[in-house]
C-alpha cells in the first residue's frame, strides 16, 4: 500500500513538472509573440517616419533642381529604393504626388545612394518650362550609332564623372557603342540602349551576357530625327530581342532627352501632357500680348503686320490644349523656326518683340 502512495506521488510529481515546463513554454511563446510583434511594429514605424522624412528632403531637391537649369548634380541620398512615376514618388508605402507643374523624366525606380539631377529649359522658341531629369550612376546608358548627332547628344547629357568631395564619381553612367553584341555585364540594376537611325529593333538581339536580366529591366529608344524634331520608338527586352511597346515623336532637344530618360512611351507621353499644359497656358499669355500689340499698332503698316494672325500663338495654342500626341508634335515641327524667324524681323524692324 505504501509503495502504491509512493508511486502515485512521483506520478503527481512527474505530471506537475510536465504542467509547470507547458505552462512555461505557452506564457513563454506568447510574451515572444508579444515582443515579437512589438518590435515588428517599432521597425514599421520607425520605416515610415525614415520613409517620409527621405520622401520631404527629396521633394525639397526635386523642387529646387527644377527651378533654374543649369549643370547636372550629384545629391547624396539614403540607399532606399524610390519609386518614381509620371504624377507620384515614393518609398515602400508613402507617396509624395508631383505637381502638374513639374516635368520630371526618369526611371521608374531609383537604387543607390546617389541621385543625378539635370534641368534644361523647354524653348519653342519661347520659354514653356524647365524639364527635370533624374537618374542614378547605376543604370546604364548605351548610346549605339555612328554619326554627328549621335555625337552631339552623347556630349550634351550630363557628363560621366563629376567632382564630388574634391573627388571624380561616376555621375551619368553613359558610353558609346557601335556595336553591342560583345558587351560586359557591368551588374547595373537596369540598361537603357539609345540607338540612332535604325527602324525596327525587333531583329536586334540582346547581348548575350545581359539576356540573364529580368526583361523589364532592359530598355531601349530608336531615334529618328535631328535635334528640332523626330519619332522615337519605345522597346523593351523579350527574351533574347526586343518587343516594340509604342512609337511618338519629340519636339526639340530638351523633349529628346525626355524619350531618352523616361521608363517607357506611357510615362513619357503623360509627363508631356502635363508640359502641354503648361504650354497651352503660356501660350494663352502670348497670345493676348500679340493682339493687344495689334490693337496698338494698327495704324502702323510695318509693325502691326508681325501681330496679325496670333503670330503663330493661336495655332500653338490648339495644339497644346488639345493635350500631347505623336501627330500635335508633327503639326507643330514647323511653327518654333517660324516664331523665330518672325521675333527677328520684328527686332530688325524696331517694332516691339513678342518674347
Amino acid at each position: 500500500m505504501a509503495d502504491n502512495v509512493k508511486m502515485f506521488g512521483n506520478r503527481k510529481a512527474v505530471v506537475e513538472v510536465q504542467f509547470n515546463w507547458i505552462f512555461i513554454l505557452i506564457v513563454g511563446g506568447l510574451l515572444l509573440l508579444f515582443f515579437g510583434g512589438f518590435i515588428v511594429k517599432q521597425k514599421q514605424a520607425a520605416d515610415i517616419k525614415l520613409s517620409s522624412q527621405v520622401i520631404t528632403d527629396l521633394e525639397a531637391v526635386l523642387i529646387g533642381a527644377g527651378v533654374s537649369a543649369g549643370a547636372a548634380e550629384l545629391i547624396e541620398i539614403p540607399d532606399i529604393p524610390i519609386a518614381i512615376t509620371c504624377d507620384k514618388f515614393g518609398i515602400k508605402d508613402v507617396e509624395k504626388p508631383i505637381s502638374k507643374a513639374n516635368p520630371i523624366f526618369g526611371p521608374n525606380l531609383i537604387k543607390g545612394n546617389f541621385l543625378v539631377t539635370w534641368t534644361k529649359p523647354w524653348d519653342i522658341p519661347f520659354r514653356v518650362t524647365n524639364f527635370l531629369f533624374v537618374t542614378t550612376p547605376q543604370v546604364r546608358y548605351v548610346l549605339v550609332g555612328a554619326g554627328d548627332f549621335a555625337e552631339d547628344v552623347f556630349n550634351e547629357l550630363p557628363p560621366r564623372t563629376i567632382t564630388y568631395d574634391e573627388e571624380p564619381r561616376l555621375t551619368m553612367n553613359k558610353e558609346m557603342l557601335a556595336d553591342i553584341s560583345a558587351m560586359e555585364n557591368l551588374k547595373n540594376y537596369k540598361v537603357r540602349f539609345v540607338f540612332f537611325g535604325q527602324q525596327d529593333l525587333t531583329m536586334q538581339a540582346i547581348p548575350e551576357k545581359l539576356a540573364s536580366m529580368p526583361d523589364e529591366d532592359i530598355t531601349a529608344v530608336a531615334i529618328n530625327g535631328d535635334f528640332n524634331f523626330g519619332q522615337v520608338d519605345f522597346y523593351v527586352k523579350s527574351g533574347d530581342t526586343f518587343e516594340k511597346k509604342g512609337s511618338s515623336a519629340y519636339l526639340g532637344d530638351t523633349t529628346l532627352f525626355g524619350a531618352i530618360f523616361a521608363e517607357d512611351i506611357e510615362t513619357y507621353e503623360c509627363v508631356m501632357n502635363k508640359a502641354f499644359t503648361k504650354l497651352n497656358i503660356v501660350a494663352g499669355i502670348y497670345l493676348d500680348r500679340v493682339l493687344n500689340l495689334f490693337a496698338d499698332y494698327s495704324s502702323d503698316p510695318v509693325c502691326s503686320t508681325y501681330y496679325e494672325d496670333g503670330a503663330y500663338f493661336d495655332a500653338i495654342k490648339a495644339y497644346a490644349s488639345a493635350g500631347f500626341s505623336a501627330n500635335a508634335a508633327v503639326g507643330m515641327k514647323d511653327l518654333p523656326s517660324l516664331m523665330k524667324v518672325r521675333n527677328d524681323n520684328i527686332a530688325r524692324a524696331s517694332c516691339v518683340s513678342i518674347y
